[in-house]
């Protein structure tokens, strides 16, 4: 039997596997004199499975997936791709890419291409062949940002009329938010949205490939470089994910915000194109806390929806939690029906 887990930002996977006192070799290691690990089961032997370059943007790996019912392995890389792999036992470097959806995804610091599961009946001949991803997006159409036209006059000139893959939006530079001086507090504010996209999947085809369905989810407006989305889980049929609070934790120079307010996100009308007008004063951070706002959530999707031809609003789901400031990673524990939530900082967790 083996288990794996991830290990480190540095996308190094492991496994853990039974040890015999025969001194068998396994991968280099020597089963009958394993390293000492803290574990609450005797006997196991980490083994090195695959290395990626943590150097390469590209091969930021955030998460494993097996496609159900095969040995197949896909691996889902924080730029924006996702890869076919034949099994966990491959090469590093033997595998296909599915999918590159870096154009639409913005992996600036927390953010990226984080999540990824396949449709609950994907399994079988006649399964339903789909997958979902989910990420923190530039704009794809910035006219849709509750607060644009407030602060489409101090974005750049090409706000919302750029060509391609993102004709009415606008991508903002991947690894650092332009400053644009007061109009977003020196850089601290670039608008992103957390998207759920469906794409149909063929295996089967000479070059396996996924494509585009339809973005079934438009939720969370966030302006902030961290607390992005998280986790995208199936439990008995239906889909729940999270979403983290999208707002700026960062301390804004004190010449836009007196300290010591310039140290939490009230919201910012002025600057912030996710900011709602009409919606009361208490946004940013305080969205989390709100149920009016999908920021700072985790939200369960009933089965029955994961089809629609349409996208999905707010009123489709149900708030599971509230006040969530990254929940990056969740588990669930069928034996007594707990889900676990790893709400995340840059420091601590």
């Amino acid at each position: 039997m083996y288990w794996r887990c991830l290990a480190g930002a540095t996308a190094l996977w492991l496994c853990l596997l039974p040890h015999s006192a025969d001194g068998a070799e396994t991968r280099g290691f020597t089963t009958g004199t394993p390293p000492v690990i803290p574990s609450h089961m005797d006997g196991l032997v980490v083994e090195h499975v695959w290395q990626f370059d943590p150097d390469n943007l590209a091969e930021c790996v955030v998460q494993i997936q097996w496609v159900p019912g095969t040995d197949q392995v896909v691996t889902v890389h924080k730029h924006g791709i996702v890869r076919l792999y034949p099994s966990i036992d491959a090469s590093v470097d033997d595998f296909v890419q599915l999918i590159d959806l870096r154009i639409a995804v913005d992996s600036d610091s927390d953010h990226g291409l984080l999540s990824l599961n396949f449709h609950p009946n994907f399994a079988g001949p006649n399964g339903t062949k789909t997958a979902f991803l989910m990420y923190s997006g530039n704009p794809k159409d910035v006219t849709l940002l509750p607060n644009n036209a407030a602060i489409s006059p101090k974005r750049p000139a090409d706000w919302g009329s750029q060509t391609g893959d993102l004709p009415g939006g606008y991508e903002w530079p991947e690894d650092l938010c332009t400053n644009l001086g007061p109009d977003n507090y020196n850089g601290e504010i670039c608008e992103k949205v957390y998207y759920m996209d469906r794409v149909n999947v063929n295996l089967d085809a000479a070059t396996p490939v996924m494509t585009p369905d339809i973005t079934l989810y438009a939720g969370v407006c966030g302006s902030s470089s961290t607390h992005g989305p998280g986790s995208l889980l199936e439990i008995n049929g239906d889909f729940y994910f999270s979403m983290g609070d999208g707002s700026q934790f960062a301390a804004m120079g004190s010449q836009f915000i007196p300290a010591p307010l310039n140290i939490i996100d009230p919201g910012f009308p002025d600057v912030d194109a996710c900011y709602v007008p009409g919606a009361g004063l208490d946004q940013g951070q305080f969205r989390a806390q709100r149920l009016d706002f999908p920021n700072g959530k985790v939200m369960r999707i009933p089965g029955k929806l994961l089809d629609s031809p349409t996208p999905l609003t707010f009123d489709d789901m149900e708030i599971v939690t509230k006040g969530n400031r990254q929940p990056f990673r969740m588990f669930y524990r069928e034996t007594d029906d707990t889900l676990f939530i790893g709400d995340v900082g840059q420091a601590s967790t």
